[in-house]
């Protein structure tokens, strides 16, 4: 599974406009959900902060991963978004974090999610793939950073 074919610059929010973790979370859900009603987006935004509450997703690095399931809003659906000033996560380091991949999940599409979860978490062990999605100031930037990257691992 590759990140560009995850993320599209409809999905990457660069620079992302929350100051909090419940913000940016917020922010990331309406991204995988377009079109969605308010009441399904909250429904997923429940299931991300559940998940935060028993153990956060700040894994790191300046990095967090939230994640969550769906049910009918999306099967499988993922967002990014490059925090301006990093923000924090509560993340298991103590540092901020200015990364944030946000996947979604229906219960069918659950090994998706976590094949992706994989993948970038294999990606952003590069500290140069790192400072260059932090640095990044705009989606096509970001989008950039990440094709670039996958261009030197193997599927």
């Amino acid at each position: 599974m590759r990140l560009t074919e995850l993320v599209s610059p409809e999905v990457v929010k660069v620079p992302l406009a929350g100051s909090s973790k419940r913000r940016i979370v917020r922010e990331l859900v309406e991204l995988c959900c377009p079109g969605a009603s308010p009441e399904a987006v909250d429904q997923v935004y429940r299931s991300v902060m559940e998940r935060e509450r028993l153990m956060s997703s700040g894994i790191g690095h300046g990095i967090a991963l939230p994640h969550g399931f769906s049910t009918g809003v999306v099967e499988f659906a993922a967002s990014l978004g490059i925090a301006p000033r990093p923000v924090d996560f509560d993340a298991v380091d103590g540092r901020p974090v200015a990364i944030v991949f946000l996947l979604v999940s229906d219960e069918d599409h659950t090994p998706d999610k976590l094949k992706a979860l994989a993948r970038i978490s294999r990606l952003l062990h590069s500290e140069d793939f790192r400072a260059a999605l932090a640095a990044s100031r705009t989606a096509d930037e970001a989008l950039r950073a990440i094709a670039d990257e996958e261009a030197h691992h193997k599927i």
